[in-house]
């Protein structure tokens, strides 16, 4: 299976999380793009095979994202920019020519504890935990074609909010992929802040969460 792993976003743990983090898809073409700041050329101890660092824009935050705002959204910035450079990471990897069977969404500070599997069936592979009322939105994998709606559904924000959806990354992951088959990795995994402490994978029923 030819796999293609996109990391997008800052760099800012990846020199504690290079070494797991390419060993899980050692022959896979690797995609970054790295939010240019004092972290950006971390991106390259994942040996990529392309690399992009750019600057990342101010991007209209419109009166409805804040009046629809939803529990545990802590910027609205900070969520218009994570999907803008997941957009921008598909576009790189499209404009590479590099054909692959199969995507992988990968944050660069995630810690694993239990490893990804290879996919067995034709769908969307969410993680289990942390999905606050939609999808986890910090790793995925499928196939390519189904991956697209992921990394792209940027496009998708304004349709979302008209349609009275709250501004909230998980929930929105859930209504952009909601016509496709889902499936749930075993993977898990903890996030790692630059500081060294860990946000630690948590499981509640009440999240949607298959405890």
């Amino acid at each position: 299976m030819k796999t293609a792993v996109l990391v997008s976003g800052q760099m800012r743990s990846l020199e504690k999380t290079h070494e797991q983090l390419r060993s899980f898809y050692p022959d896979a073409f690797w995609v970054i793009h790295a939010a240019k700041d004092e972290d950006s050329d971390k991106a390259f101890l994942l040996r990529p095979n392309v690399v992009v660092i750019e600057e990342q824009p101010y991007i209209e935050e419109k009166k409805e994202y804040a009046w629809q705002i939803g529990r545990g959204c802590h910027g609205i910035q900070s969520v218009l920019r994570q999907l803008w450079a997941m957009n921008r990471a598909w576009e790189i990897y499209k404009k590479s020519g590099f054909e692959s069977d199969c995507v992988v969404r990968l944050r660069p500070d995630l810690v694993f504890r239990a490893f990804p599997e290879v996919p067995k069936d034709d769908a969307v592979y969410i993680p289990k935990f942390c999905n606050y009322w939609g999808l986890n939105d910090r790793f995925a994998f499928g196939r390519t074609s189904w991956m697209e709606a992921y990394f792209t559904r940027a496009k998708k924000l304004d349709e979302y909010i008209i349609r009275g959806g709250i501004f909230h990354p998980e929930s929105f992951l859930a209504y952009a992929l909601h016509l496709l088959p889902i499936k749930r990795t075993d993977a898990v995994f903890d996030t790692l802040r630059k500081d060294g402490s860990l946000d630690v994978a948590v499981s509640k029923e009440e999240w949607g969460d298959i405890c």
